[in-house]
């Protein structure tokens, strides 16, 4: 679309300019223009529902999180402590006093960084290891049966059914292999006393 360019001082036209721009925004898109294939189709309606302002006043950013629509770290805090953390745990106590609980137990420091670096999965597993680019086979090691990511080193593996339940901990429980670790480790607080964690 070619619009008039006018002088800012008395308002004359000065010549014309082509843009691009406007001529995207005031037609039908379909799915091979521009418009259609860089948006969902709800958005690219909301974008062409928009009016095109006939002053051509230049776009301005705006935070609308803040009273002077300018972006600072403390207001980018306050939203993203407002939205709180957003988990993929189905754990109904919260992910943040889990680990406040954990922090707090009297066992080895050594035992709590482990499960830090399990949850967060930085355990050397041999997924891990191949992610990494070390080149390593990535199925276990011990039952040669699946990949040995650490859900699977810890617990899923058949072949450790024994050591499991030789332990207190996994004896007890009824550990789901469906379930994140995060997501078991809540149900361990849940049915484990702090005394026998």
């Amino acid at each position: 679309m070619i619009i008039p360019v006018r002088c800012f001082t008395c308002g004359k036209v000065i010549g014309n300019k082509w843009d691009p721009y406007l001529d995207l925004l005031q037609s039908d898109y379909t799915e091979g223009d521009a418009l259609g294939s860089s948006f969902l189709p709800d958005d690219a309606d909301a974008i062409l529902s928009q009016p095109i302002s006939s002053s051509r006043i230049s776009d301005s950013l705006i935070w609308h999180f803040d009273k002077n629509g300018v972006y600072t770290i403390k207001s980018g805090y306050k939203v993203g402590k407002a939205l709180g953390c957003q988990t993929s745990s189905s754990c109904n106590i919260g992910v943040e006093w889990w680990w406040k609980c954990l922090w707090r137990l009297r066992i080895p420091v050594k035992i709590r960084i482990f499960i830090w670096k399990a949850y967060h999965t930085w355990l050397s597993t041999l997924v891990n290891l191949a992610k990494h680019g070390v080149p390593t086979e990535t199925r276990c090691g011990v039952c040669s049966k699946k990949s040995e990511t650490t859900v699977h080193a810890l617990w899923s593996c058949g072949e450790l059914k024994a050591f499991r339940n030789s332990c207190y901990l996994f004896s007890e429980l009824n550990w789901n292999n469906n379930f994140q670790l995060l997501d078991n480790l809540c149900y361990c607080s849940h049915v484990l006393s702090i005394t026998e964690m």
